[in-house]
């Protein structure tokens, strides 16, 4: 019956009794026609580590052509097919998934590749999923496609944690409060991070006080 062989890992007829194809229980071998190597088994197909590599770059070709910007595509193949990451290994799935759910994000804020900037991936993706696609960011920052200021990165964040913090918190009875402190902050030039953390505080303080900050 068809199963997979321990040996080759193709789906062949199984001789009984056994977890072996007829071609490796006879002890026949090949040369993989991509890596080469002496594999186990008859006939001229890839091995089993190459064939998943092919079957990925179909892949990578049919997640490239969801995303509608050419130029932002070509840099997404790149990036897969750059050795970042084995493409037989089973971590590639995940890696091109989540490299191409990035870019089709990344296409609704940016038309030329001059718009690839920190500010417009920030904007389009977030922190998490930003952090998710961090090797790709990397690789566009390495090859110069992209300007990459790691100082600037994590402003970025601040802002927008600081955002989230007025956000929930700045519409209730002390909202007006937590903003004026906020704008002091600002005034007094403090790093985004050390007003991050006092009005995370002060958030706190007035739940604690009031039970929650929303009427």
């Amino acid at each position: 019956m068809g199963a997979i062989c321990m040996i080759c890992g193709r789906q062949r007829v199984i001789m009984a009794n056994k977890q072996l194809c007829l071609a490796c229980a006879v002890g026949l071998t090949h040369r993989c026609p991509e890596c080469k190597k002496i594999v186990p088994g008859s006939g001229y197909g890839p091995c089993y580590p190459c064939s998943k590599a092919r079957a990925r770059r179909v892949r990578i070709g049919e997640e490239a052509r969801t995303i509608s910007l050419p130029w932002l595509a070509e840099l997404f193949r790149a990036y897969c097919t750059s050795d970042i990451f084995p493409l037989e290994a089973k971590i590639a799935d995940d890696r091109i998934a989540r490299a191409a759910a990035a870019c089709r994000r990344i296409t609704l804020h940016v038309t030329d590749p001059p718009d690839l900037a920190m500010e417009t991936v920030f904007a389009a993706l977030g922190e998490g999923a930003l952090r998710r696609v961090e090797p790709m960011i990397a690789y566009w920052a390495t090859i110069g496609a992209l300007a990459w200021d790691q100082a600037q990165l994590r402003t970025l964040i601040e802002l927008d944690r600081i955002a989230a913090i007025l956000t929930t918190h700045g519409k209730g009875l002390n909202g007006p409060v937590l903003h004026r402190y906020r704008d002091h902050l600002a005034i007094r030039d403090r790093k985004p991070i050390s007003q991050r953390i006092a009005l995370t505080a002060a958030a706190t303080l007035f739940v604690r006080r009031h039970g929650k900050l929303t009427p």
